[in-house]
């Protein structure tokens, strides 16, 4: 705060907040859509079988979408202004286009384990719930 100033510390507020959308939006429709592929052409039927491999699913392909906007968002977080003032990102989608460029694609995938490692018990428990609150409700 002393050295960049009470805003610094809403540094990378809104592509967490990005991110956040991206991550749920992509758990969301990819759990449904794999769940109702799951019932429709295997013999697994709906039920907790079905749900948690649609979750695990979920998990992989969120934390591959996400995975670029949570480097993106720390680098963003963890960036230090120059004295003239100067930033070396300015925004979410052009610290994905100067880290991919200067570091190279799989740059982008940096600690996709732990994202992974993370979603999938998250999403496990999240949808399974989900389905025990659907047939409650």
């Amino acid at each position: 705060m002393r050295e960049e100033g009470v805003l610094a510390l809403w540094r990378g507020s809104i592509p967490t907040a990005s991110r956040a959308c991206i991550i749920t939006a992509a758990q969301f429709s990819v759990y449904e859509e794999c769940k109702e592929r799951l019932v429709k052409y295997t013999p697994l039927g709906d039920n907790p079988l079905t749900h948690g491999l649609a979750s695990f699913a979920c998990a992989i392909v969120a934390g591959l979408v996400s995975n670029p906007f949570d480097v993106a968002k720390t680098r963003l977080m963890s960036m230090k202004i120059g004295e003239d003032g100067s930033r070396p990102y300015t925004g979410t989608f052009q610290a994905i286009g100067k880290i991919a460029r200067q570091e190279g694609a799989p740059a982008l995938m940096k600690g996709l384990g732990p994202t992974v490692a993370r979603q999938v018990p998250l999403n496990l428990v999240r949808f399974m719930t989900v389905e025990q609150l659907r047939k409650i409700l």
